[in-house]
């Protein structure tokens, strides 16, 4: 079963996981892009006006969220002319275990003063390279995407290409939502090296300029320091058309059960 059949199953305001969702820090716990995605719909559903757009998120998974049923609530903290904050929560045993603090900013005209742009901007695998079963695809330091992450342990730059993943069984995903799971993957650019993923990280957060267009999301390194086993780090969130925002982690020296990438890659929620 691959990622993209969904994550969760939905009847009735209960959320069932799948196996796709089980974490590879540990088997009975959800994975992170499980969590996010399923907080950013819960955000979306909560929103009162439909001419806004996420352009902010916070997703913090403080708590090990389990292979076992969650629902989902949603406050709308303030909604004005031109923003709307909304506090999104999964609750699973009567315990919040992840939350996510989503602003959405109401759509305008950029004004006409010159400013700054970045240089060209990231590539995307080419159309038709073949992906991995969980829909992604790796690039290290600019060069050839590949569908095996075996071509990738080293201590070079890392980008990754994530074709939509469906949160709920039957729904297909949004947008925003595709932004909120592929994003758990900053941790995974940022940390990934010649021995795996050995930082493990509490949240993520993503700053939008517009969403995605069509098919696929990019997730490349933009920066990195560590000390004391403390890593802070960004990446750039792309599509075919080209940037549109920006992801940052800060994560923990976990080297013990540092994670293999590939089925199970995800580094998410310190214990």
């Amino acid at each position: 079963m691959r990622a993209t059949e969904g994550y969760f199953s939905h009847d009735d305001g209960v959320f069932e996981p799948l196996p796709t969702a089980s974490s590879g820090w540990h088997p009975k716990q959800l994975r992170g892009p499980a969590v996010t995605g399923l907080l950013a719909r819960a955000a979306e559903q909560a929103c009162p006006a439909q001419d806004r757009q996420p352009a902010r998120a916070t997703f913090e998974l403080f708590r090990p969220a389990l292979m076992t049923a969650s629902t989902m609530r949603a406050t709308v903290v303030r909604s004005g002319r031109r923003l709307t904050l909304v506090d999104s929560e999964m609750v699973q045993g009567g315990v919040v275990v992840a939350r996510a603090h989503v602003l959405f900013l109401a759509l305008s005209e950029n004004p006409e003063g010159r400013l700054w742009a970045a240089d060209g901007h990231p590539d995307p695998p080419p159309a038709g390279v073949r992906s991995d079963e969980e829909g992604r695809v790796y690039q290290s330091h600019g060069g050839a995407w590949t569908p095996e992450p075996a071509d990738h342990y080293n201590e070079h730059a890392k980008a990754v290409w994530q074709e939509p993943l469906t949160i709920v069984h039957g729904e297909p995903p949004t947008p925003f939502q595709c932004v909120a799971s592929t994003s758990d993957l900053t941790s995974l650019v940022v940390h990934w090296g010649d021995r795996g993923v050995e930082y493990i990280n509490a949240d993520v957060s993503v700053a939008l300029s517009r969403l995605p267009i069509g098919p696929g999301l990019g997730v490349v390194v933009n920066h990195r320091s560590a000390e004391a086993g403390i890593s802070a780090g960004t990446a750039l969130l792309f599509d075919r058309q080209g940037t549109l925002g920006s992801a940052s982690v800060v994560g923990l020296a976990n080297a013990d059960k540092a994670v293999t990438v590939g089925r199970h890659s995800q580094a998410t929620t310190a214990r």
